[in-house]
C-alpha cells in the first residue's frame, strides 16, 4: 500500500499544479499483448496512480490514450468485444485499406461511436503523453507530445503502423512506421527527459530477449523497397540493442532502489 500512497501524493501534486518529483510511466509495445498492458493501467486508475507523463509504443501508446482519458475498462472492452472483428484486424482490412489494423475503423467509429472517446478529457488531461515512432528517413525513433496531435491521433497511428502489413504515414514532413522497429521500451526517452523514476510496464516475460534474423532479401523487392527493407534491418538491429540497454537500465535502477 506504500505504493498506492507514493503516487495519491503525486496526484494531488499534479492536480495543484506543484512541482513534482519526476517520474515516467514507460508502455512497452506489442499488439495483442497490449490486453496486458490495458489490466495494469486499468488498476492503476482505481486506485488513482496517476502519473505525470506516459511514454508509449504501438499498443501501449494506444491503451495510453484511455488511461489518459480517466476511461477505466474501455480499453478492456476493445481487445475482448472487438479483437475478432474484421473491422479492427483482419487480412480483408489490409486488402481493402493497406492496413492490417483497421485504423479508419479504430480512430473512427469504435472511438466515436460504439466505445466513445473522451477527448476532452483527454486534452485537458495534465497527462503528458509521448508516443513513439520510427521516422524512415533516419531510422532513429521520434516522439510527438501531446500538444502534437488532433482527434485523429497520426503519431498514435504512425506508433502502431507495423512494417509490410500498414501503410508508411506521413506527418509533419517525416515517414513514419512502428515504434516497435526502433525502441520498444521508450525508457531511453524517459531518462533522457529527467525521469529518474519509472514504472516500466513489459508484456514479455523479463528474462525474454529477441534473437537475431537473417536479413531481408532486398534484391528481390526493387530500389525503393529494398532501401527500406534495409533500414528495417538496422532498425530490428539497433532495436535489440535499446531492448538490451533498456534491461540493463531497469537492472541498474532495482539496485539503486529508484523503481
Amino acid at each position: 500500500m506504500a505504493e498506492y500512497a507514493f503516487a495519491s501524493v503525486l496526484v494531488c501534486r499534479i492536480e495543484k499544479g506543484e512541482s513534482i518529483m519526476p517520474v515516467g510511466l514507460v508502455l512497452e509495445g506489442g499488439g495483442t499483448r497490449g490486453a496486458y498492458t490495458s489490466g495494469v493501467l486499468d488498476v492503476f486508475s482505481k486506485n488513482q496512480i496517476i502519473f505525470p507523463v506516459v511514454y508509449g509504443i504501438s499498443a501501449g501508446a494506444c491503451n495510453a490514450l484511455s488511461y489518459i482519458s480517466g476511461q477505466v475498462g474501455r480499453n478492456f472492452h476493445i481487445f475482448y468485444d472487438y479483437i475478432q472483428d474484421d473491422r479492427y484486424m483482419s487480412v480483408a482490412s489490409l486488402r481493402r485499406t493497406g492496413n492490417l489494423f483497421g485504423f479508419d475503423f479504430i480512430f473512427g467509429e469504435l472511438s466515436r461511436k460504439l466505445l466513445p472517446f473522451d477527448y476532452k478529457a483527454f486534452f485537458e488531461s495534465p497527462v503528458q503523453l509521448k508516443a513513439g515512432t520510427t521516422d524512415l528517413y533516419t531510422g532513429k525513433p521520434l516522439f510527438f507530445g501531446k500538444e502534437e496531435m488532433d482527434e485523429r491521433f497520426l503519431p498514435v497511428r504512425a506508433s502502431s503502423a507495423m512494417p509490410f502489413v500498414s501503410e508508411i504515414v506521413f506527418y509533419q514532413g517525416h515517414a513514419l512506421l512502428d515504434g516497435g522497429c526502433s525502441t520498444s521500451i521508450p525508457l531511453q526517452c524517459s531518462l533522457e527527459d529527467g525521469n529518474s523514476y519509472n514504472v516500466v510496464v513489459l508484456t514479455r516475460d523479463a528474462s525474454y530477449r529477441k534473437g537475431g534474423r537473417p536479413e531481408f532479401p532486398a534484391p528481390r523487392f526493387g530500389q525503393s523497397m529494398g532501401n527500406i527493407l534495409c533500414l528495417l534491418t538496422l532498425c530490428c538491429a539497433g532495436r535489440r540493442c535499446t531492448i538490451g540497454r533498456s534491461n540493463c537500465a531497469i537492472n541498474r535502477k532495482k539496485r539503486g532502489r529508484r523503481f
